[in-house]
Formats: structure tokens, sequence, C-alpha cells
């Protein structure tokens, strides 16, 4: 199956999204801005566990060991296995994460 033309954009948001939590740092520019609140809009609407989950997603760094790159398959397996969640489940979760992320930046 193909990915959304958006996947990649969210996918980059979430990654800035979660480097911030992490350093709190002021935003860069006016877009990283509008893009951290997008992401902060968004996760409001889903449960504290939901969130904590998409946010467990995006940190994985997508690097094995050896330094490959890995894919989402992997790193859904991944997080799916350490929060003891079931895999279709979180599939389900970060696609539709993903779909309303988009509309709230106005991606779609």
């Amino acid at each position: 199956m193909r990915k959304p033309y958006y996947q990649d954009y969210v996918n980059h948001m979430m990654r800035h999204y979660v480097k911030w939590l992490e350093k709190h740092d002021t935003p860069w520019d006016e877009v990283a801005e509008i893009n951290l609140e997008s992401c902060e809009r968004t996760l409001k609407r889903y449960s504290l566990d939901d969130c904590i989950l998409v946010v467990k997603i995006y940190q994985e760094r997508g690097t094995s060991e050896d330094g490959h790159q890995v894919g989402f398959d992997s790193i859904i397996r991944t997080v799916s296995q350490s929060a003891n969640f079931e895999e279709k489940l979180l599939w389900a979760l970060w696609t539709a994460f993903t779909k309303d992320l988009a509309r709230e930046r106005g991606l779609i």
C-alpha cells in the first residue's frame, strides 16, 4: 500500500516535536512554531495512553544497532512489544493520528 502524500511531512513534524519535548527549545521559526502547535492540538484530542504510544513511535530513531535505516514496520513492532499493545491496534492508532495531524496542519 502506498503511503499518503502528507506522511513524510507529518513524520517530520512529529520528530521535531519529540526533540522539542526533550529539549524544550524555542521554535526556530514561524513554521516550526505552527508545526509544534499543530502537534500539541492534535495530541490533546487523544487519551494520555494513546499520546504516550504515539510519542514512543517517534522517539524511536529509526536506525538499527548497525546503523541502517529501519522502517515504520520495525518501529511499530518494537513499540508494540515494549508497550504490550496489539500491533494491529497500534497501526490503526498511528494511521488515525497521522491523518488527524495532517488535517490540523491543513495538509488535507
